[in-house]
């Protein structure tokens, strides 16, 4: 495998296990991390429900777990600096959301309609929220 597009496991709503055979020269899913991570950028291409980021990736990147309605919580570590548009759009199980101190960029529509969003923790260092970022987040 040598290229995995945008929107690859959008709207998997129960997704539970993601993995990448070792020996891949393009990405992996280190640390049983449940995800696909590209190896030499170290950003996370895709999640599922019991994916837990690993401290070594650096963004997540545009639809990497949207539509995935049964992740109720994610643990979003300090090395990531951006959150690309649409990484967890309609991800509706989601209820609270910390967003650490290394995170500059929450992209457009990155939390859009996550009806159960009741607890978004921003910190001063996001200098960018983009259009519709927590739309519908009712």
């Amino acid at each position: 495998m040598t290229t995995i597009g945008e929107h690859a496991f959008s709207g998997c709503t129960s997704l539970a296990s993601i993995s990448v055979e070792s020996g891949n020269p393009v990405y992996d899913s280190r640390d049983n991390c449940n995800a696909i991570i590209e190896t030499s950028t170290n950003k996370l291409i895709a999640g599922c429900q019991n994916t837990v980021i690993p401290s070594s990736v650096t963004s997540i990147v545009s639809y990497a777990f949207e539509g995935c309605s049964a992740l109720t919580s994610v643990t979003i570590p300090n090395s990531v600096t951006s959150i690309g548009s649409y990484a967890f759009r309609n991800c509706s199980g989601l209820t609270s959301v910390t967003i650490p101190n290394s995170v500059t960029a929450i992209g457009m529509l990155a939390f859009a309609n996550c009806s159960g969003l009741t607890s978004v923790t921003i910190p001063n260092s996001v200098k960018s929220i983009y259009q519709g970022a927590f739309a519908g987040c009712s």
